[in-house]
């Protein structure tokens, strides 16, 4: 039988895949093309993790293009937008960041240049004076972005730069700068750690993940990266453990909460050299609600009164009672629980916990100690 591929994706001729949608019907006349187009970067035998990383990534690229088609003012975007459209022009070209980066920070022979060169190679560069040594890398980039030359005719005569032009300057600058190519806002921040520590957004994990982190940013702001984001990091942690409390959230469940998050921090912190110093917040300790549980005695009584049921029905529910009791069971392990599961002729039977269960670690092999003959006549 067929694999089947995910909505949208289609395999191309290099069996690399690509995400393939249309554009809302009002909306293609304006695009000039019926349906939008993007490259996961993967080939067809991905690992299922890494392909809906990709998917999510390319529905967050469709949906700001499609904004793009309705508006073009650049105050109706944020900064994670602008640099998300600018990262989908590099890798729809084919490009990365950085990759025709200019060597500010040393000479070509890898030795150090003090800091007054740094600063006067930084302000030719910016000025538009470009020094001999540096024409070829320029020339890749306008010739990967042709269309910049226009942006800056555009600007030199006073008329206002659509967002699209801000996007075509941003990946422009991005392919000539390493530094650059460093995410610019804490809401880039987060595609990058689940890419590299692979949560898959489809999962019911990597949706809580994923809520946790868009909570802590929605409470932070989406704020472009600077000096003192350190600062607004501690700041919008401690909100985030205020609020979180104000919401009857006990402390045990922040402090989980607050795992993913600080691991994202630092781990950022250490890929691009931010030097920021993440402490985690201080929470508490709520008192933890004991459990009311059923005794050995009672225990006893239970299996006794399963056993001793007669009609059919009652019999059925009573050896669901016994798995469960004897095994931690819970109800919806035991329904989602296939035939194939349940192996009573074997030398000790047991049964397969291996569906769909809470958690991961819960899939088990439960030994059936307690009446395996008494299930096995129901």
């Amino acid at each position: 039988m067929a694999h089947v591929m995910p909505k949208y994706i289609r395999i191309t001729k290099g069996n690399l895949l690509r995400y393939q949608r249309d554009y809302p019907t009002r909306l293609q006349r304006i695009a000039d093309k019926k349906t939008f187009t993007y490259p996961l970067g993967l080939k067809k035998d991905a690992n299922e993790a890494a392909v809906n990383r990709a998917i999510a990534d390319a529905n967050e690229q469709y949906d700001l293009h499609v904004k793009m088609l309705t508006e073009s003012d650049p105050a109706a975007f944020a900064e994670s937008e602008l640099d998300k459209a600018a990262i989908a022009l590099l890798k729809t070209r084919r490009l990365r960041a950085g990759q025709y980066s200019i060597p500010f920070d040393a000479d070509e022979d890898g030795s150090p240049i003090t800091e007054e060169e740094k600063t006067r190679r930084h302000r030719l560069f910016e000025t538009g004076v470009r020094p001999e040594e540096y024409l070829n890398e320029i020339d890749y980039a306008e010739e990967a972005f042709p269309e910049i030359d226009n942006v800056r005719v555009k600007e030199a005569i006073g008329e206002s730069l659509t967002f699209k032009d801000l996007a075509v300057y941003r990946a422009f600058d991005k392919l000539l700068s390493a530094e650059k190519a460093k995410p610019r806002t804490l809401g880039a921040l987060w595609e990058e750690y689940r890419d590299h520590t692979g949560i898959d957004p489809s999962t019911r994990t990597g949706r809580r993940e994923e809520k946790r982190w868009q909570n802590f940013l929605a409470i932070t702001g989406d704020k472009i990266i600077a000096p003192n984001t350190n600062n607004i990091l501690h700041q919008g942690l401690d909100n985030y453990v205020i609020e979180r409390k104000t919401s009857g959230v006990k402390g045990q469940t922040i402090d989980r909460e607050l795992n993913r998050i600080l691991a994202c921090l630092r781990w950022v912190s250490r890929k691009y050299r931010f030097d920021w110093q993440i402490v985690r917040p201080l929470t508490w300790k709520d008192p933890v609600a004991s459990k009311a549980v059923m005794t050995r005695e009672e225990q006893r009584q239970l299996f006794a009164f399963c056993l001793d049921q007669q009609d059919e029905l009652t019999q059925l529910r009573s050896a669901a009672t016994i798995c469960m009791l004897q095994g931690g069971i819970m109800t919806s392990e035991l329904a989602r629980s296939e035939p194939d599961d349940l192996h009573l002729d074997a030398e000790i039977p047991y049964l397969l916990i291996r569906q769909k269960t809470k958690t991961k670690q819960r899939n088990r092999v439960v030994p059936i100690v307690l009446a395996p003959s008494f299930l096995v006549d129901c």
